[in-house]
Parts: structure tokens; sequence; C-alpha cells
């Protein structure tokens, strides 16, 4: 079940039209360069989330976004069952008051 009370924030432009995911290249963890499309962010109790997807992928992946001593943002699979699911049920019934 979802809670209702979660606080929710899109990125900037998702409602628009004409949104287009923004192509993003990170580093994976083979130290290789990828590039993924910038589906969704999104905050949930003080945590920021993306959802990234490969290019011709249809399902994305769940990710947090955070900032090292630089302020350089990076992003961290969400590897956590239980957080998992709630942000899953959150995006979910995000996109379903969307439709």
């Amino acid at each position: 079940m979802v809670n209702k009370d979660k606080e929710i924030v899109l990125g900037e432009g998702y409602f628009d039209d004409d949104y287009e995911p923004q192509k993003i290249e990170l580093i994976n963890d083979r130290n290789e360069k990828e590039t993924l499309l910038l589906q969704a962010t999104f905050h949930l109790d003080n945590v920021e989330y993306a959802i990234l997807s490969g290019i011709d992928a249809e399902e994305g992946m769940i990710y947090t976004i955070q900032k090292d001593r630089k302020g350089e943002k990076f992003f961290n699979v969400v590897e956590d069952e239980e957080d998992l699911k709630e942000v899953i049920e959150l995006y979910e019934a995000m996109a379903d008051n969307l439709i």
C-alpha cells in the first residue's frame, strides 16, 4: 500500500508534453562509460532518487543521487529490497496519477 503522506517532487519539466529524457554518462562498476536516460527524479523522505534506463531499454533502474565532498553528484543503485519496494510503489502511484 502506498503511503500518501510521503513527499514526492518530480524533476523539472516532467509534466511537459514535450519532455525528453536527458542523456547522462556514468562510469559503471567495471570502470566503463555508460550512456543512460534520466527518466525522472524525485524526493522521498529527504532522499533524492532517479529513474535511469538504457537507451533502448523498456524498464529503468532506481538510483539514489548523492553528493561527494566536492559537491559532485553520484548515483547508487538502490539494492535494499524494502526501500526498493517502497520507492517503486510510490513511483508507480505517481505514474498512475499522470495517465
